[in-house]
Order: structure tokens, then C-alpha cells, then sequence
């Protein structure tokens, strides 16, 4: 019983140390989450300005509508 144990600990050993993943895999990985980082980084950026804009827009606006009209 014993041995069937240690044969089955080792075939695990085995299996976890092949089915380890490759550093290529791993730096892949890391280039994919910059990427989207930076994409995500970019439209966050965009509607930011889109927003700024937006807001200028409607302060324009209520400004001139207190003037006085002459």
C-alpha cells in the first residue's frame, strides 16, 4: 500500500512539474495586460476630454444666457 502511494505522489510530481508553464507563455502574458492597459488608459483619456469639452460647452452657455440683451 505504501508503495502505490509513493508511485502515485510521484506520477503527480511528475505531471505538476511538466504542465509548468513556459516563461514565453508568461512574458506573452505580460505584454497582452500592458496593451489593454494602455488601450484602456487611452479611451479613459478620451472621454475625459470629450467630458472637459462637454462641460465647457454648457458653462459657455449658462454665462451668456445672463447677459443682459441691449
Amino acid at each position: 500500500m505504501k508503495n502505490i502511494f509513493a508511485v502515485l505522489a510521484l506520477v503527480g510530481m511528475v505531471a505538476l512539474v511538466s504542465c509548468g508553464g513556459s516563461k514565453k507563455d508568461d512574458e506573452k502574458a505580460k505584454q497582452d495586460s500592458i496593451k489593454k492597459a494602455d488601450s484602456l488608459a487611452q479611451v479613459a483619456k478620451a472621454d475625459s476630454i470629450a467630458k472637459a469639452e462637454e462641460m465647457a460647452a454648457a458653462d459657455t452657455t449658462a454665462v451668456d444666457s445672463t447677459k443682459e440683451v441691449k
